[in-house]
């Protein structure tokens, strides 16, 4: 078992997603045209989770 999370997006979004992510230095996979994949490690901070936040929303609103 692991932390594997898809997170559904509302339009076909998620290559741009995955691609603006990237962009700040964190890796997520597009597994579908709406999905991403995030896979942080079993030892993840709360820090670690608020960065994540804070760069996702960054890069939807880049890609909105």
């Amino acid at each position: 078992s692991g932390l594997w999370i898809g997170i559904q997006l509302t339009d076909n979004k998620a290559a741009a997603i995955e691609a603006a992510m990237r962009e700040h230095g964190v890796i997520v996979n597009a597994v579908k045209p709406n999905v991403i994949r995030v896979a942080p490690p079993l030892i993840v901070q709360p820090a670690d989770i608020e960065a994540f936040m804070t760069t996702l929303t960054a890069a939807l609103e880049e890609v909105a």
